[in-house]
């Protein structure tokens, strides 16, 4: 049953959420009880970063599981009730919590996947900008709405974002919206689901050997068929050349393997490359200090959603 239809209190198995093929928007909405000690702008909340995923999902036809590691907010709770499918998945670290959704979203066939952490910050229209782009570009696998894109991120004069060894730009516009390839991007992304059975083996060999992060730069780029690391640099770390104390250089020798690993799983035959396209500029924001992209009152945008939220008589914290 789809959000737009209006949906119904339940709390799910994982069982019970898996399976179907309808070529829809599905949704993973992954929620961690904590936060961290990230720097914040003074209008974040995990209840506002919720409040304007409702506002941007009310404008498509999409099914929503929230995953929730952990013990959630009774406050947050009662947000995701009647609103799609709830799963407890936890307590677990951020890898397992990782892994589970990814796991889940590869078993829906043909579906466009909107895979989301809790602390960002949604315009109105991002989700509908995000299928209209995906039917517009059925090569594409791969969506992000925030990123590194020419008109979201300041570069100083004469500086240009880098880019992996044989990269090709592409460019297109959709209603509007215009859409850039990037490499990479953080962990809220879309992905058709059908490409991210075929590509779980990357992004399960960007854990290792970690405890508790992933490499991104590695997935995005080794699913689009690029290497991440210079083999000269490989080569410099493993004579424990380079920067650093002992300690930190002996850290790159224990994971040197492991990136040699990432390059070499990079190779993919042309038509298993994939594009990541990112909207530019971009239309949902990582609350964080540092990583707000520019050019957009990101507090006013925050102000909207509460209003919106009062408006309905929802609680916003």
């Amino acid at each position: 049953m789809s959000v737009a239809e209006g949906s119904w209190e339940h709390t799910a198995t994982l069982a019970q959420v898996r399976g179907g093929s309808t070529g829809r928007l599905r949704v993973v909405y992954r929620s961690y009880g904590g936060d961290n000690l990230k720097r914040r702008p003074d209008y974040y909340s995990k209840t506002t970063s919720l409040l304007s995923f409702l506002r941007a999902v009310e404008q498509v036809d999409a099914d929503v599981v929230f995953m929730n590691n952990g013990p959630i907010a009774e406050e947050r709770l009662a947000l995701m009730r009647g609103r799609g499918e709830i799963v407890s998945i936890g307590p677990t670290n951020m890898q397992g919590s990782w892994l589970t959704m990814l796991r889940l979203a590869a078993t829906w066939g043909d579906d466009l996947v909107w895979l989301a952490e809790d602390d960002y910050l949604y315009t109105e229209g991002s989700l509908r900008a995000l299928v209209d782009a995906a039917r517009a570009l059925p090569d594409v696998d791969y969506f992000a709405l925030y990123g590194v894109t020419e008109n979201s991120w300041y570069l100083p004069p004469g500086v240009e974002q880098p880019r992996p060894r044989g990269w090709t730009d592409r460019e297109e516009h959709v209603g509007g919206q215009r859409w850039q390839r990037i490499d990479s991007t953080a962990s809220t992304f879309a992905v058709r689901a059908g490409a991210l059975a075929d590509d779980l083996g990357i992004f399960r060999l960007a854990m290792v050997p970690h405890r508790s992060m992933y490499r991104d730069h590695d997935m995005f780029h080794n699913v689009q068929g690029y290497e991440t690391h210079l083999w000269s640099e490989l080569g410099r770390t493993l004579l424990l050349r380079g920067e650093g104390t002992l300690f930190r250089r002996l850290r790159r020798v224990y994971l040197a393997p492991f990136l040699a690993a990432s390059n070499l799983r990079s190779h993919r035959r042309p038509e298993n490359r994939r594009f990541l396209m990112a909207a530019d500029p971009n239309l949902v924001a990582h609350m964080e200090v540092e990583l707000l992209p520019p050019g957009h009152d990101w507090a006013a945008e925050a102000a909207s959603v509460l209003e919106w939220a009062r408006e309905r008589a929802l609680p916003v914290g």
